[in-house]
């Protein structure tokens, strides 16, 4: 995928956005370094604070869906790797 940029633009960067048993992170990576492309293009940084509040409840919809059983749990996808 390509993307256009502005004369003097930087490279974009990645959002990662991670969850454990009880914690979040959300990390920027340079995408050109990985190699990787971009599937969305923001022209501005989204306020990191606002990132971990929609992941962390992301992640409690997620749950909850897991324990009501509208999502398999991890444990059930491991065989379909």
């Amino acid at each position: 995928m390509t993307y256009d940029r502005s004369t003097g633009e930087e490279s974009p960067i990645g959002l990662i956005l991670c969850s454990s048993a009880d914690t979040e992170q959300v990390e920027l990576m340079d995408l050109n370094a990985a190699n990787i492309r971009v599937a969305e293009y923001l022209d501005h940084m989204p306020d990191m604070k606002l990132m971990q509040t929609q992941l962390h409840r992301a992640v409690a919809l997620a749950r909850e869906r897991v324990t009501k059983g509208l999502l398999p749990h991890a444990s059930e996808l491991e065989g379909e790797k």
